[in-house]
């Protein structure tokens, strides 16, 4: 008899041990890509949030841009790119929003003063009539903007 318990303790051992290698293996697979998508998504949002924001700026200011945004050319909004902050924050926006795979300390830019990258681009039309905004680092071969 005590030979049979060992081998029913070793075929649930090795069941038990298939079970963990699956979910491991599923888990290794599923969770990348999820959370992917999480990021797209909120990629997504962000940029949502910026556009609105950018247009609730230029219906106070007559339809005039910030002065430091170059026209008809791609431009990150960041500190040394399209600056942004300080014209938006905080009038139109809280704060603005980082892409999810930037290296940053935070999700989101509160301090205009401390330099900042958010991971996301903003193209302005010469004639200022369309704005475009692209997450630059998307996921999934996805390719995410947003234009008015």
């Amino acid at each position: 008899m005590e030979n049979g318990n060992k081998i029913k303790k070793k075929y649930l051992l090795i069941l038990i041990s298939i079970i963990f290698i699956t979910i491991i293996a599923c888990s290794v697979v599923i969770l990348p890509k999820k959370i992917a998508e999480a990021n797209n998504a909120k990629r997504i949002s962000d940029l949502a949030l910026i556009m609105n924001s950018l247009h609730k700026y230029l219906v106070n200011h007559q339809g005039q841009l910030p002065r430091n945004i170059t026209k008809d050319k791609i431009i990150e909004i960041s500190t040394d790119g399209a600056n942004i902050c300080s014209v938006l924050i905080p009038n139109y926006i809280n704060a603005l929003p980082i892409d999810p795979t930037v290296d940053s300390a935070t999700d989101k830019i509160s301090n205009c003063k401390n330099n900042y990258i958010t991971g996301y681009e903003l193209l302005i039309s010469k004639d200022s009539k369309q704005i475009k905004l692209t997450a630059k680092k998307a996921e999934l071969n996805q390719t995410i903007s947003l234009s008015d």
